[in-house]
């Protein structure tokens, strides 16, 4: 299989530091990840698929020296960084199931690549916000591996254990871009603002967070911005 992905996204607004951590995403990492997980992975019709790649990831999670653990019935994925500090979450998140048939390198092993490449790069340099990084399961099925993320995990803990989150990154299909006016589309629904073109390969959703807009995705912003 034949993948073609560029890492060229500029930081918004970012630091040098920022910046000089761009530098470090390595090219060839995030082709290993999406040829690695190209497969069908549908939760339903592929089942065997779909838990390999669930473990694949945890365990890739595991080698850069991030905390994974699998979370609710579907399996999503949790990770952090093991930096807790005072300070609120940055979460940053994608999906790694796929509709069934399909082996999903762009919807969405490029957004799974590049949340471990960034997770990668923020371990070598030692970010010090606290930072948990989400990959939901059966996005393909009405969101409902990251309804049962916000129901039952993140709600329990803004409410029981004082979590508080600075913002919210949904990543979806990141491998490519148009800068074609129109060529982008924000599904029904969205409580975002969404511009109509791309903006780089690595966008996605930044969401100011409150409880009630963390199930929130879409394409805008940039992934670096709120690490700076």
């Amino acid at each position: 299989m034949e993948t073609t992905i560029s890492f060229k996204a500029k930081p918004i607004g970012a630091s040098r530091m920022i910046a000089d951590a761009l530098k470090r995403i390595d090219e060839n990492y995030l082709h290993q990840i999406v040829e690695a997980i190209s497969i069908p992975r549908h939760f339903v019709y592929e089942p065997h698929n779909n838990e390999r790649t669930a473990h694949w990831i945890r365990s890739e999670f595991g080698k850069i020296g991030w905390k994974a653990e699998f979370q609710g019935k579907y399996q999503n994925i949790v990770a952090t960084s093991g930096r807790r500090t005072k300070g609120p979450y940055l979460i940053a998140a994608g999906h790694y199931d796929t509709v069934p048939g399909s082996p999903g390198a762009d919807d969405n092993a490029s957004s799974v690549a590049v949340l471990l490449a960034c997770a990668k790069v923020l371990k070598q340099i030692k970010a010090t916000r606290s930072i948990m990084m989400v990959v939901f399961n059966r996005e393909e099925d009405l969101f409902k591996g990251s309804i049962d993320f916000v129901q039952r995990h993140l709600w329990d803990r803004l409410q029981g254990q004082g979590y508080e989150i600075a913002e919210v990154n949904v990543l979806e299909m990141v491998g490519y871009c148009s800068h074609e006016p129109g060529s982008q589309r924000k599904p029904p629904g969205l409580p975002v603002k969404v511009r109509d073109t791309g903006i780089s390969s690595g966008s996605s959703a930044t969401v100011r967070a409150t409880p009630s807009s963390v199930p929130c995705c879409g394409r805008q912003g940039h992934l670096w911005t709120g690490f700076r």
